[in-house]
């Protein structure tokens, strides 16, 4: 099934912002960042608040950030160890990715993601 059959109309504008391919280190041991990646236009459903059993799968800490649910086609990073977590700029305002789930047996991912601000960056 296809993120379209889900959800058919509420799609909207937002720019994927991927950072930098991953990055290595030299032969002498330093650290070499990752080429620059160009922003991305793509299509997102329109992001929604989570539910309370939702924001039970984050730290206690962190339940006071502006999360948000959303999908998407693309495929898209979290935190790893070489690189930041993607962000989406959706309205003006950054989000940080912060958790993906493959929707097995259908072609799109379910993002958490929560708005960057100076607070919590």
């Amino acid at each position: 099934m296809s993120l379209l059959d889900y959800f058919d109309f509420e799609f909207v504008d937002a720019v994927l912002k991927q950072g930098a391919t991953d990055g290595s280190y030299d032969d002498e041991g330093d650290w070499v960042s990752g080429t620059p990646i160009a922003p991305i236009a793509i299509r997102i459903v329109e992001p929604q608040p989570l539910t309370g059993k939702e924001l039970q799968m984050f730290p206690s800490g962190e339940h006071t950030r502006n999360y948000l649910r959303t999908y998407i086609i693309t495929d898209i990073n979290t935190r790893s160890l070489y690189a930041d977590s993607d962000t989406i700029e959706y309205l003006n305002k950054e989000f940080k990715v912060m958790l993906v789930e493959e929707r097995l047996g259908d072609d799109f991912y379910k993002l958490y993601i929560y708005e960057i601000t100076d607070d919590n960056q």
